[in-house]
């Protein structure tokens, strides 16, 4: 029979936030300084939006134990959500200092400072979670929007073609479908409508396949305004 610890997991993964809490808060009750129990009741609490008593619980937690990089990432993560952006970085970093190379944070880092502006800075954090991880696509697709952005076009298809290459060998048939769509649209907003029509008439062609609605029907959005840029 699984533990109480694995059981409240479990519960977490499939999303029963409130079951999964009642595990914890068992385990706490016989073990009040279980750092698991007390880690993932708070994840709980912020996949609830019970944001301020997540970051409560966790501040106590890290008064006593002030270099676990799980529950500083946590609360890095909360305070993003909270769109406490300042105090996210400056806990990320804290977190870093104790896993430099942990590529999640370096990610999460990164994601916090595109919500300040700080694109060119984001760049390079971003970049440093790809030495760390350099086959991740999500890094890749990151880097390729926030060029986008900054109508660095070339750079941003760069990443995304990086992406695609790697989505390929894996086989990932939705994510090549987003990497077309992106591809496309950096096309279109270089204003190459042949090449924009051909990647976005790719990524239809696989959402069609593999039966997303949702994809399909934002995929026909962007193939209208393609013929609408051509006059047709």
């Amino acid at each position: 029979m699984a533990s109480l610890l694995e059981q409240g997991i479990q519960n977490f993964e499939n999303e029963n936030f409130q079951k999964a809490i009642k595990l914890f808060e068992k385990i706490l009750k016989s073990d009040p300084d279980n750092s698991e129990a007390i880690i993932n009741k708070t994840s709980c609490l912020a996949e609830l939006g019970k944001y301020n008593e997540a970051i409560e619980k966790l501040e106590i937690f890290l008064k006593k134990n002030p270099n676990d990089f799980v529950a500083l990432y946590n609360k890095g993560t909360t305070l993003y959500d909270m769109d406490q952006h300042e105090e996210a970085l400056d806990t990320f970093d804290t977190a870093l200092k104790i896993d430099p190379k942990n590529s999640q944070a370096l990610c999460n880092k990164a994601n916090v400072l595109v919500a300040l502006g700080r694109h060119d800075d984001a760049i390079r954090v971003y970049n440093r979670a790809l030495q760390v991880e350099p086959r991740d696509v999500e890094i890749l697709n990151n880097i390729g929007i926030v060029y986008n952005g900054q109508k660095d076009y070339d750079k941003s298809l760069e990443y995304h073609s990086r992406s695609l290459t790697l989505n390929e060998e894996l086989g990932d048939k939705s994510s090549i479908a987003m990497n077309f769509w992106n591809i496309g649209n950096i096309f279109r907003q270089r204003g190459e409508t042949e090449k924009a029509f051909d990647y976005l008439k790719r990524s239809l062609a696989i959402n069609e396949e593999i039966g997303n609605k949702t994809a399909t029907s934002n995929t026909l959005r962007g193939l209208a305004l393609i013929y609408k840029d051509k006059g047709n």
